[in-house]
């Protein structure tokens, strides 16, 4: 009786045998003191490693920071040191073979990669005992290019009067204030950056000539950008709320928990919205994750994009969402917020109490990235993608 040593496979008593075989002489013996030896040959072979689940398919942007712990979706009957290696991921991600943590920058092309270049990764994780058992399962990993946040340049239009007349490309009489005045367009996208404002609706008139000041301070600029800043703001907070999404990003609500430590706070982006998790104190939270508060199942339109966002693809039948936020602590206890987000306007509100406990039923730190000071890692990338002024916006 007994249990074989974890290695036992790979041993022998007999340099003779092969590893795992054992030649073992049993010997009976009668009250008499008669004897009778024999042979048994004893085989103890290795178990290999186990899945215990399945890997979730990943998803995320270009030039994401990104972290996944994927030890936990294997385990060895027989206590192996397991050892893992991952082929197929994104460019720019790599898998530390002792500790089973996937972790990198996605490269700032990965949406254009892939085995058909659509930026979806069939990604191979195989975890290894060392005595010869391996197991693998697959995943995909789909990488999504930034989001666009540019706004379309408006029409050209004719200043008032039609078409000035021109003799052999001069100017006839046309002002920067008559130019800029008689495109009436101009006035519902003052959000545009000041290059695609002014400067492009002059350069759309052939007529002006090369000697006309745009310089900082001309009246005419001073004014357009005056306007630009009001109709932004006004477009990103105003606009959207209980109707269609606006084209900016804003800031929908953020409610403090655990001790002042933590902040939870959300954001719309035309359709989607995100939830930001992120630490005020060097002792809050080190890993993330999210459940419903009800206790069912996540759904599959609400993710976890990077370890300190949850990413929420609105549906058209759900106003209103009752999330579970759980973090865990440096002790390994787990702090439970739960809060409702207004899925049209981004309100955000805590519901009961935070709750500390030693443990939880649900899965914690499945994502796991670094907690940054200021905006994450994922909504400075948003907020920086083609218009880096909405970073103001958020400050507002």
């Amino acid at each position: 009786s007994g249990t074989p040593d974890s290695d036992a496979s790979q041993q022998t008593n007999d340099p003779a045998n092969p590893p795992g075989t054992y030649t073992i002489p049993v010997t009976a013996t009668d009250p008499q003191g008669a004897t009778f030896t024999t042979i048994v040959t004893y085989v103890v072979t290795n178990p290999p490693p186990v899945i215990l689940a399945d890997i979730p398919d990943r998803k995320s942007i270009d030039g994401a920071p990104f972290t996944a712990d994927i030890k936990g979706f294997f385990d060895d009957p027989d206590d192996d040191v397991l050892s893992y290696d991952a082929q197929g991921l994104p460019p720019g991600l790599t898998i530390d073979p002792v500790t089973g943590i996937i972790s990198g920058a996605i490269a700032g092309d990965a949406s254009t990669g892939g085995p058909n270049g659509d930026g979806i990764y069939i990604v191979t994780v195989t975890a290894d005992d060392g005595q010869g058992g391996t197991v693998s399962q697959e995943f995909e990993f789909e990488v999504d290019p930034i989001p666009n946040t540019t706004v379309p340049q408006p029409p050209i239009l004719p200043p008032p009067g039609g078409e000035p007349e021109n003799v052999d490309g001069d100017p006839v009489g046309l002002t920067v204030t008559d130019a800029v005045d008689g495109i009436s367009s101009l006035g519902p996208h003052m959000g545009l950056p000041e290059d695609l404002v002014v400067t492009a609706a002059v350069n759309g008139i052939a007529d002006l000539g090369n000697d006309i000041s745009l310089d900082g301070d001309h009246p005419v600029t001073e004014a357009i950008e005056q306007q630009r800043r009001e109709d932004a703001i006004s477009s990103t907070f105003g606009s959207g709320i209980g109707g269609d999404f606006p084209e900016y990003p804003y800031l929908g609500g953020q409610v403090e928990a655990y001790d002042g430590r933590v902040l939870v706070r959300s954001l719309i982006y035309q359709d989607e919205v995100f939830v930001e998790l992120r630490n005020l104190r060097s002792d809050g939270v080190q890993d993330w994750g999210v459940g419903l508060s009800s206790g069912r199942p996540v759904p599959d339109w609400v993710t976890m994009p990077a370890g300190d966002l949850i990413l929420i693809d609105r549906p058209a039948d759900v106003d209103h969402l009752h999330l579970e936020v759980l973090g865990r602590l440096a002790d390994g206890s787990v702090v439970t917020i739960n809060v409702r987000v207004d899925l049209r306007t981004g309100e955000i509100v805590r519901e009961g109490s935070t709750e500390v406990s030693q443990a939880s039923s649900r899965a914690v730190g499945t994502d796991v990235a670094s907690v940054e000071v200021g905006l994450s890692a994922s909504l400075d990338r948003l907020a920086h993608a083609e218009r880096a002024d909405v970073t103001s916006l958020f400050k507002v």
